[in-house]
């Protein structure tokens, strides 16, 4: 599912952060060093809509808008639009809107087509079928204007005539600019009809049906500028019982069109509940649903006012039964769609012309609603259901017949209980606990612009096990491996085509040799993955593990025993020399916890006690810091009794760096996480200032809190962050967002962080360096030496390699968010020229140039013209005169820089 929801109760996502820390224990409010976070993608798709509804529309910006009629934080429907670039987000209808508008006029389950008004502005019904919202319980017609602001502009009033159970959707009269609707009660006659709308909300009705019309009309009309008439269907009445079509004008004269007889027996029709389509030629098309084997369903016309069949649907290839409205589009055809397929309808040749077939496999269903042509002339539509779990979803196609589904209403994943990963490809990659098509769990990929795609739903495969509580890891080939809390070790590569992901079982888990893995495996130096299993084993306290990528499991360690610890909820980190550091959640002699060190091989080098001082229960690994020591969170201890951030050396001396307290978050369930800035950063899952958690940054002052969580982007962060390639942290949080079913969020933190430089230049040489977040760069320094340079964009710097530059090292860009760093960078030693032989010469003359430091030169010039060259060692370079050379210096370049030539080479006739 690919979906971003920005409920309209806030304009803005971006919370501003009012907390920052300046001290171990004192927190002040300190806006100039705030920082904000965002939503990217509220878990569970219930809320962010079901059941699609009716045709969409699309603004002049490229906007398209559509309604679900339920799902939305209180299940009363949500008014959606995709963005010219897919960008997918959700207005919410329901209680959720009473902040904004006055007590009980919040719209609830739209369920009419959304219709484009004169003004700009989109207008739909709301709660005509269901008798709720309004300031009388009668539903509304909601307006969104060119701003995005949404607001009910009309309540219906059931004591007004025609003004009650209003019916599906909005039509506009291109000739006066009005909007026209209908209503199918309102006292005192009960009697339905059509009303007018004014822009400024006032309704006026100007048509009440009677018999003679017909009855159960099918709104909207259609309007025909040609003419200046609506026409409406009627689904009964007429001289046969099968309907009529009503011809009337804005000041609500009319005409009737009877449908002839279409079966001997008028008790065996049933004429498709669906409007009248304007083709492109000028005249009136729909379709009817007949249940006689004889005729699978009609396409009929209503032209100079007489009604007429001009395809009958044999139920073959065609397709049987139509079941949704006539398009209109702009090459002509009319395009619709029948129980099985989406067809194209030829009004010259009375053909119809299958294009997609629909298929389960897809994820398509017989419900469809009406199509819409965008500007782009790529059709969208919808499936009011799907097969499972049946909320519906959003397509497009074109007019070859290319399908892709746009947003499937599918409850997508709940609860993720492990950090994201950062794919090699630069997406984000993660797991939910729960959800999913089996409520078992998924694995998702989140992209930066906030799509995010279901690769796998849990439960598929028992063999794969279910509830994944572990991240996910991916190695150099790009296979991805992961755990599930009761299952196995899996593995999975990316689908190439669409499809969900194939994911397989590499070793099944059993209470012998451990199971419930709660942590990401990691890559080992040998290419092997190293993971903990939290319980079972020879005495039930869990163990360390190793396993091929090919399944082969060993267990290196078993915790046996108070005193080794018990129960690793950890995921290890190894060091530059093999060793495997980790955490377990209880034993040692205080029975809060041990952190260890062990070989590769299971050789135990050292086990540390935790006491409550220094922490207890840590559920999370250790991270290195940039001055070689481990740092850790745990859950509980400390002063307050709300958990700490410890430090551990190689050697394992362990010592409390900080205890948290009310104000700063408490039980930090989540790891560390280094960023490019040498800086730590955390999540806490309660406390702050609204007592949903922090995310904070340890710093050589103690705790900075980044953000306090407020609920909106999520609750109980008990997962690490994950730096992405923006210069932000992004997470998941288990709980709260729109639904209570967690998220997945982005820290805006602007931490520079370089990408790429010219890796090679000489003194004095402006070298590019590319990143983010360089805006606010206060300094470079080139291998060790500061250096001059020119902020262009937030991606790019120039530079000047200094005097003072060592010859290899590093370059540093630091702003007052932080400090990047990435090597190497090697200072080129600038060429020098000792003599040119000979010192004139015609063109095509062969001229060789001695000198030094000649590796690297990149051009050659004879006075300006560029020759051709070979450098055939550091001190000898061989060229020829170049054609329209004339008497001047010769000059090279090398990334070390440029060297002239004191004396003029002379060019001969």
């Amino acid at each position: 599912m690919s979906v971003f929801s920005n409920d309209r109760r806030r304009s803005v996502l971006k919370a501003s952060l009012v907390l920052a820390a300046t001290g171990l224990s004192t927190i002040t409010v300190s806006p100039a060093n705030a920082q904000s976070a965002s939503l990217v993608h509220p878990f569970q798709s219930y809320v962010v809509g079901a059941n699609p509804d009716m045709r969409m529309v699309q603004k002049p910006d490229g906007t398209i808008y559509g309604t679900t009629e339920y799902g939305g934080r209180y299940d009363k429907g949500t008014i959606f639009s995709i963005s010219p670039t897919g960008r997918f987000e959700t207005f919410s209808c329901g209680e959720i809107m009473a902040d904004d508008l006055p007590s009980a006029t919040y719209p609830v389950n739209p369920n009419g087509p959304l219709t484009l008004g004169s003004d700009g502005s989109i207008y739909t019904i709301a709660g005509g079928y269901t008798g709720e919202g309004g300031n009388t319980g009668y539903g509304d017609i909601v307006k969104i204007a060119p701003s995005g602001e949404l607001s009910v502009i009309y309540a219906y009033d059931h004591s007004k005539k025609g003004a009650s159970s209003p019916g599906p959707g909005l039509v506009l009269n291109s000739a006066d600019g009005h909007l026209y609707g209908l209503a199918y009660a309102g006292d005192p006659t009960a009697k339905s009809g059509v009303y007018r709308l004014s822009a400024d909300g006032s309704m006026t009705f100007i048509l009440e049906f009677t018999d003679a019309m017909g009855s159960g009309p099918i709104g909207p009309p259609v309007f025909r500028p040609s003419d200046n008439r609506f026409y409406l269907r009627m689904a009964t009445g007429g001289s046969n019982g099968d309907g009529t079509i009503v011809k009337f004008s804005a000041a609500g004269d009319y005409s009737v069109i009877d449908i002839p007889d279409i079966q001997p027996t008028p008790s065996n029709v049933r004429l498709y509940q669906s409007p009248l389509t304007l083709g492109k030629d000028g005249n009136i098309y729909g379709v009817a649903t007949v249940d006689k084997f004889a005729s699978r369903g009609v396409i009929f016309k209503v032209a100079n006012d007489v009604w007429s069949i001009v395809y009958n649907f044999p139920g073959g290839a065609d397709g049987p039964f139509p079941v949704n409205s006539l398009t209109a589009a702009a090459d002509g055809f009319l395009y619709g769609a029948t129980t099985n397929n989406i067809y194209k309808f030829s009004p010259g040749a009375a053909t119809v012309t299958p294009i997609y077939t629909f298929t389960n496999n897809n994820g398509d269903y017989s419900t469809v609603n009406d199509f819409f042509q965008s500007a782009s002339g790529v059709f969208y539509g919808s499936f009011k259901d799907t097969p499972y779990p049946g909320r519906g979803s959003i397509f497009k196609f074109t007019t070859g017949g290319a399908k892709t589904t746009v947003v499937s209403f599918d409850k997508d994943g709940t609860t993720p209980l492990a950090p994201l990963l950062r794919g090699l490809d630069g997406n984000f990659y993660g797991v939910t606990y729960t959800g999913g098509k089996y409520d078992k769990g998924t694995i998702f990929r989140q992209s930066l612009d906030g799509a995010e795609t279901v690769l796998y739903h849990f439960g598929l495969d028992p063999l794969v096990g279910v509830n994944p509580v572990g991240g996910l890891t991916q190695t150099a080939d790009g296979t991805f491996y992961g755990t599930t809390h009761y299952g196995s070790i899996y593995k999975f590569n990316l689908p190439v085509a669409p499809a969900l992901t194939k994911v397989t079982s590499i070793y099944k888990l059993d209470s012998a040799h451990g199971y419930g893995p709660r942590a990401a495996l990691i890559v080992g130096l040998d290419g092997n993955l190293y993971g903990t299993m939290s319980s079972g084993g020879a005495s039930g306290g869990g163990n360390v593990f190793k396993i091929t990528p090919n399944g082969v499991f060993t267990i290196l360690l078993e915790f046996t025993s108070a005193a080794t610890g018990l129960h690793p909820y950890c995921t290890l980190t190894q060091g530059a020399n093999g060793t495997l550091y980790g955490t377990t959640l209880q034993g040692g002699v205080n029975d809060q916890g041990t952190v260890f060190a062990l070989t590769p091989a299971g050789a135990v080098l050292w086990t540390r006690a935790l006491t409550a001082a220094q922490g207890a229960s840590p559920r999370q690994g250790l991270v290195f810091g940039h001055d070689g020591n481990l740092f850790g969170t745990a859950s509980a201890g400390g002063a307050a009794g709300l958990g700490t951030v410890y430090k551990v050396s190689t050697a394992g001396v362990v010592s409390n760096i900080f205890s948290f307290t009310a104000s700063t978050g408490g039980h930090p369930y989540s790891p560390l996480t280094s960023g490019p800035n040498g800086v730590l950063y955390g999540a806490t899952t309660s406390g702050g200032p609204q007592g949903y958690g922090t995310l904070y940054r340890v710093t050589s002052g103690g705790p900075s809190l980044l953000y306090a969580v407020d609920g909106w982007i999520g609750a109980r962060v008990s997962t690490g962050l994950t730096f992405g390639p923006d210069g932000n942290f992004y997470g998941t949080a288990q709980s709260g967002s729109q639904s209570g079913a967690g998220s997945v969020f982005v820290l805006d933190v602007n931490i520079p962080a370089i990408d790429r430089f010219n890796t090679t230049a000489g003194k004095g040489v402006t070298i590019v360096i590319l990143g983010t977040n360089f805006e606010t760069a206060t300094s470079v320094t080139i291998n060790g030496a500061p250096a001059s340079f020119s902020v262009l964009n937030d991606n790019r710097i120039t530079a000047v390699v200094p005097a003072g530059a060592a010859s290899t090292g590093n370059i540093v860009v630091t702003t007052p968010n932080g400090t990047s760093t990435k090597g190497t960078f090697t200072v080129a030693p600038a060429p020098t020229m000792t003599g040119i032989h000979p010192g004139s010469g015609h063109v095509g003359a062969a001229v060789s140039l001695t000198g030094a430091n000649f590796t690297g030169v990149t051009s050659f010039l004879f006075n300006g013209k560029p020759a051709q060259f070979t450098v055939a060692s550091p001190t000898l370079i061989y060229t020829t005169v170049p054609q329209g050379a004339t008497t001047g210096p010769v000059k090279i370049t090398s990334p070390g820089g440029t060297a002239t030539s004191s004396i003029s080479f002379q060019v001969t006739p």
